[in-house]
């Protein structure tokens, strides 16, 4: 499997968790990277499926799973004690990491947190790029249509009036 991760920066370490409807390059677009590695060694990985990261068709990849994937590949590269943010649905990876694995989990943070879902319309099209094979195609073919369809909405409601855009300081 490929794991893409983005890293940067020095001192603690800070794990970064993209949700569902999201990829890693979000957190540098938004600038949540660069704000954080000023203070922290950034690791911020593709979810299984999303971005640059493979997703195995015949392996199950529940938010347990994802912890275990993410603690290991942590771990391959010497970190053993860092803080985990999660956003949206990485939040839920989030708590499972420290659930599963404490003693190296320094702290949690989430942002927009989606824990433990109930089913929802809208989760399943979220979701949809990391289906084997159905996502792959969905991805390179109406995924980029429906982005920059929606684009401009997303970013009235994301930006709007009285909207916090800091995260760091």
């Amino acid at each position: 499997m490929d794991l893409s991760i983005i890293e940067k920066g020095s001192g603690p370490p800070l794990l970064l968790l993209h949700g569902s409807g999201s990829v890693t390059e979000d957190f540098a677009v938004s600038g949540v990277l660069d704000l954080a590695s000023a203070k922290h060694r950034v690791l911020a990985f593709d979810r299984p499926g999303f971005g640059g990261s493979t997703r195995p068709a015949r392996k199950r990849w529940s938010a347990c799973e994802q912890a275990d994937l993410f603690h290991e590949a942590a771990a391959n590269l010497g970190v053993h004690k860092d803080l985990v943010l999660g956003h949206s649905w990485g939040a839920w990876i989030a708590l499972e990491m420290a659930r599963r694995h404490a003693p190296s989990v320094a702290g949690l943070v989430f942002v927009s947190g989606y824990y433990y879902p109930s089913p929802k319309p809208g989760l399943a099209l979220a979701a949809l790029p990391a289906v084997p094979l159905i996502g792959s195609a969905f991805r390179h073919t109406l995924l980029p249509l429906a982005v920059r369809l929606g684009w401009p909405s997303a970013m009235q409601r994301s930006s709007g009036p009285g909207r916090s855009r800091t995260f760091f300081r």
